[in-house]
């Protein structure tokens, strides 16, 4: 049974990184050094939760991009340069006089959500998932008409091309956000569904402030 619980993801920029089963929208292009802001968000203890989450199993990965269009990767060096900055920044790096956040913890990785695009972005996110380095993806089902409307064949789609890969549905723990599944709909058709595929994964659900106010989780776990 894979829930919430079983991985958490630190949301540095206030969104959470998800494919989303439906065509992206055209990002701004401006290239900028790589960085995270964290001025303003209380992070001191961090490093110490997530070592206390590892201790136990629990992975914790960065989630880096989001909805807002302020983020692209316009190109190969300045990925390379994002890749280099999270290496030593949230990682396993160690360049001296680097600034880690989170102090000595190391996270197990990044939740890359990939909300804008061109149809040339697609194509390279699709090369670099069929390599097979990314350990799971969580294909979300809420918050887009066309994703609502046919995340059965998307589903399909995604987890027959890629069968090295462990594929979570991602639902949403608010009921006021569009493509909110209701539990009993959980039941009865998207974990049966999502289930056929060998390489399922269980769940993913958006995001732990809304499950904390709806307990979401604590009802739909039994179905994964």
């Amino acid at each position: 049974m894979a829930l919430a619980s079983s991985l958490l993801t630190v949301a540095a920029l206030g969104a959470v990184l998800l494919p989303s089963c439906c065509s992206p929208t055209r990002p701004e292009p401006p290239e900028r050094p790589a960085s995270l802001d964290l001025s303003g968000h209380p992070i001191a203890g961090v490093g110490d939760d997530i070592k206390h989450c590892q201790y136990i199993g629990v992975p914790v990965s960065l989630s880096i991009g989001g909805f807002g269009s302020g983020y692209s990767l316009p190109s190969n060096r300045s990925a390379l340069d994002l890749f280099d900055y999270l290496w030593d920044a949230y990682l396993g790096g160690s360049r001296a006089g680097g600034h880690r956040p989170f102090g000595d913890a190391w996270l197990d990785g990044v939740d890359l959500f990939l909300e804008h695009g061109t149809a040339a972005d697609r194509g390279y996110l699709g090369r670099a998932v069929a390599t097979g380095i990314f350990e799971r993806i969580h294909l979300r089902i809420y918050d887009d008409g066309d994703c609502e409307a046919y995340w059965h064949l998307a589903w399909g789609k995604w987890t027959a091309a890629y069968p090295a890969t462990r594929f979570y549905v991602g639902m949403t723990a608010s009921e006021t956000t569009n493509g909110w599944v209701h539990p009993k709909n959980v039941y009865y058709d998207v974990a049966p569904s999502t289930q056929k595929a060998d390489n399922y994964g269980g769940f993913m659900i958006w995001d732990r402030y809304y499950d904390k106010l709806t307990n979401y989780t604590s009802i739909v776990k039994y179905y994964a």
